[in-house]
């Protein structure tokens, strides 16, 4: 997810490190040693505080208890120079689905109940481009589940509920 001044970061290692490098900086710095080093452990990284409408390259590697990778990268992405409209709620039901979702927009957490004797399997929450950004798979015995959203980038998510009835997808704006 990119907006004007921030950028969602996230990546795929196969080695499964317990901690990742990565840099970044203006596109073309070229060295990763004159980037900004931020440090992971998840394969997930917010970056925040960049400038509307400018290209950002970005190095990654692994960083395992006795092995450090090579860099990889650049890669790069341009903040977008206009920001995106918000706005000041949604109503989303999936018909049949019997699950009410709250509080929405949502800042820090938000709350999905099954308000029948329909039970909630698994939920997916994706951003606008379609990529998973959590996913939870659940016992079934808890009627209201909450999902922690503060480390989100505001913008529009969608939210997916696997159910014994049907799936049902609903929209969830993120706002601070």
């Amino acid at each position: 997810s990119i907006r004007t001044t921030s950028a969602v970061i996230k990546w795929t290692d196969a080695a499964f490190a317990p901690k990742y490098n990565l840099v970044w900086g203006p596109k073309g710095f070229g060295d990763p040693s004159l980037g900004i080093l931020e440090n992971s452990t998840t394969p997930r990284l917010v970056l925040s505080g960049l400038t509307k409408n400018s290209a950002y390259d970005v190095y990654l590697r692994s960083n395992c208890t006795s092995f450090t990778s090579e860099w990889n990268g650049p890669y790069t992405f341009r903040t977008d120079s206009v920001d995106q409209p918000t706005p000041t709620g949604i109503t989303a039901t999936a018909k049949d689905a019997a699950i009410r979702m709250y509080p929405n927009p949502a800042q820090t957490e938000v709350y999905l109940e099954s308000t029948s004797a329909n039970t909630i399997h698994r939920i997916r929450l994706m951003n606008q481009a379609g990529i998973t950004v959590m996913e939870k798979t659940l016992s079934g015995k808890d009627k209201t589940i909450m999902l922690d959203v503060h480390n989100l980038v505001p913008g529009m998510y969608f939210i997916e509920c696997m159910t014994d009835l049907q799936p049902a997808v609903y929209k969830l704006m993120i706002q601070r």
